[in-house]
C-alpha cells in the first residue's frame, strides 16, 4: 500500500501541472466551441468539438481529485501505523517532549479533513521517532477556532499542503502548553 501510494504521489508530482494546463486548454476550447455556435469551431460543428473539450476537462480534474484524496488518505494511515507503534521521542519546534504520551493520544484522535471556511496560520514542526520508523508533520493553528489544529506530513508531496487531519487541543488534558510556539502573528512554512 505504501509503494502505491508514494507512486500516486510521484505521479501527481510529475504530471499534474501538465495535466492542469490540458484540462484547462480543454475547458477554454469547450467554451470557445459553445460560443461560436453555430458556426464552425476547429473546422468542425461546435456539437463535435464541445463533447471531446468537456470530457478531456472532467476526467484530468476528477483524476485529480481522485488521487488527492488518496494520497491525504495514504498519508494519514503512515502516521497512524507509526503512532501505533512505541514512541521513542516527540520533538516539536526543536524541543523534545518529557512526556509525550498527552500529546500522541491527541494525534491518534485527530479527525479526518473537514471543510471549515478557516486557514491555518503559524506552524510548528512536530518530529515523531517510534520503533517503526519517523514521520514530519507540520501542525497549524485554525485562524478562527485557537483550539484546533490543522495537520501536515512531510512525508509526501501532497500532504506537505493538503492536510490530512485536525487536531483538537483540548484531547491534549486541556492545554496547549506543547503548542505554545503557534501564533496567528508568524507563518513559517
Amino acid at each position: 500500500m505504501t509503494a502505491t501510494i508514494e507512486a500516486l504521489d510521484s505521479l501527481d508530482a510529475a504530471l499534474m501541472p501538465g495535466a492542469a494546463a490540458v484540462a484547462f486548454g480543454a475547458f477554454v476550447c469547450a467554451f470557445i466551441a459553445i460560443a461560436r455556435r453555430p458556426r464552425p469551431f476547429l473546422g468542425l460543428p461546435a456539437s463535435a468539438v464541445f463533447g471531446p473539450c468537456l470530457a478531456v476537462f472532467v476526467v484530468l480534474i476528477g483524476m485529480q481529485l481522485v488521487i488527492t484524496n488518496l494520497v491525504v488518505n495514504g498519508g494519514r494511515a503512515r502516521v497512524g501505523r507509526l503512532l501505533d507503534a512505541q514512541i521513542r521521542s516527540v520533538v516539536v519546534d526543536g524541543e523534545p517532549l518529557a512526556d509525550p504520551t498527552p500529546f500522541v493520544r491527541a494525534l491518534k484522535s485527530m479527525d479526518s479533513v473537514r471543510p471549515d471556511h478557516s486557514l491555518p496560520v503559524g506552524s510548528v514542526r512536530v518530529q515523531i521517532l517510534t520503533t517503526e520508523g519517523s514521520a514530519q508533520l507540520r501542525l497549524g493553528r485554525d485562524e478562527k477556532d485557537p483550539d484546533n489544529y490543522w495537520v501536515f506530513f512531510e512525508g509526501l508531496n501532497l500532504t506537505r499542503n493538503n492536510q490530512i487531519g485536525h487536531l483538537h487541543c483540548g484531547r491534549i488534558r486541556g492545554d496547549c502548553s506543547q503548542l505554545a510556539g503557534i501564533s496567528g502573528d508568524t507563518i513559517r512554512n
